[in-house]
């Protein structure tokens, strides 16, 4: 299996906010059907230096080294002044694309600049990718000790189309080749990274599996062929235990798991939202043929609306405060009577990242299950993430990991009640 090195470059890769993995995810999804394996990944910034002193690195490693960014026309675009310094090459003006980017610019009412130039220069016996979208194409060609060396677009849209390029030119050359790597994929909700290792360890074939967290899940994931049968695969999901189990075959998660299972039932279904804020309905309704059974939903985020559109008791809400297990039922009860459902769901919690208290904290929230016999109600909390106040990422990160999190134990809710499973294993059912 050859081995790639994708080489990030660009100052503003190091800034807050800046979506630094879209490219290396991009990557990561290409060469899953070639003989390739992703080895190394580096970011540096705009300097000749930095990138050369990469490259010297990468091609020690890799056999495939894959540039994003640096091919734009301003002076700190600087790769493909790097790339001729370490293949020890010059750069020479290309004519055809000289008249094409002439052409580009003029259809848009834009002159062809003296910065455009360095957009037509490439190093000697490179061959050309051509970018269909913007005005900066790459180029591929051999390097020191038979490294491909490829520089490629930083804008997502043109790296992804431009990578897709210069991978079926490698094939072309025989270079690479495609490659089966189908997986299977387990996907838990409800425990832990830890918790599932804990489950699995005197498994056999455990070295074989991939154990990752991927909020809100953790996912179990082995090359198809390497466990030695069905049977195998039946141990993992039993040791993990089925009720946590949200799919093992069709790569779903627990919206769309959910989705068929109300299909299934001909159960109908409504929610009361609150911190939430129509989450849960947004999620079941992404799928096609959710008004068989969505019926509708109350985003009651004021108490008012808790009293006034679901009828929650003013002394419950006075008494116990909008987040209690009574408030949840109350929700629950006057959703299911308002749209006449199966099934009502309701959830009222506290999103964050301020407004808790030692006695309700941030994450801590409640959902109510309402059915034609009786209204229960569970306690649920997802502990909070530590970053600085200072963070950039602070209440962003922790509302959302709150709201999605509520949302899809309310969903899980509902699946175990379909299932038959117990409904206070991943949250604690209230008395």
């Amino acid at each position: 299996m050859k081995t790639l090195g994708l080489l990030l470059t660009g100052e503003e890769l190091f800034y807050p906010f800046f979506e630094r993995e879209r490219n290396f995810l991009t990557v990561k999804k290409k060469i899953l059907k070639y003989d390739l394996k992703l080895q190394e990944v580096l970011i540096v910034g705009d300097s000749v230096s930095s990138i050369t002193d990469a490259l010297d690195y990468l091609s020690r490693k890799c056999k495939i080294i894959v540039i994003s960014g640096g091919l734009g026309s301003t002076h700190d675009d600087l790769t493909r002044e790097a790339a001729a310094k370490w293949l020890g090459v010059n750069l020479v003006e290309n004519e055809q694309e000289k008249a094409r980017l002439k052409k580009y610019l003029s259809s848009r009412g834009k002159k062809f600049l003296s910065s455009h130039l360095k957009q037509v220069m490439f190093p000697q016996e490179a061959y050309l990718i051509r970018n269909s979208i913007g005005t900066a194409s790459g180029f591929w060609l051999k390097g020191k000790s038979s490294t491909i060396l490829a520089a490629l677009s930083g804008v997502p849209e043109e790296f992804e189309e431009m990578l897709e390029v210069f991978l079926l030119e490698l094939e072309k050359e025989n270079i690479i080749q495609e490659e089966s790597k189908d997986y299977s994929l387990v996907r838990i909700f409800g425990l832990s990274e830890g918790e599932v290792l804990n489950k699995l360890r005197n498994f056999n074939n455990l070295s074989s599996i991939n154990v990752c967290f991927k909020f809100p899940y953790v996912e179990l994931r082995w090359q198809k062929g390497v466990l030695n049968c069905e049977d195998e695969v039946k141990e993992i999901i039993t040791r993990v235990g089925i009720e946590y189990l949200v799919s093992s075959s069709d790569n779903e998660k627990l919206e769309q798991v959910v989705h068929k299972m109300l299909l299934q039932y001909r159960k109908t279904v409504s929610f009361a939202e609150s911190c939430t804020g129509g989450l849960i309905s947004t999620l079941l309704t992404n799928n096609p043929g959710s008004s068989e059974y969505f019926l509708g939903s109350v985003v009651s985020y004021a108490n008012s609306a808790k009293e006034g559109l679901l009828g929650v008791a003013k002394e419950t809400l006075n008494k116990l405060g909008a987040v209690s297990a009574e408030t949840a039922k109350e929700m629950a009860k006057g959703a299911r009577e308002k749209f006449k459902s199966s099934l009502s769901l309701s959830v009222t919690g506290i999103a964050g990242p301020e407004g808790g208290t030692d006695e309700k904290p941030v994450g801590m929230f409640y959902l109510g299950l309402a059915t034609r016999f009786e209204e229960k109600a569970f306690k649920g909390f997802l502990k909070p993430v530590v970053l600085r106040k200072d963070s950039p990422f602070w209440g962003n990160v922790i509302r959302e990991r709150n709201r999605c999190f509520a949302a899809l134990c309310a969903l899980d809710l509902l699946r175990r009640y379909l299932s038959g499973f117990s409904l206070s294993k991943v949250v604690e059912q209230v008395k």
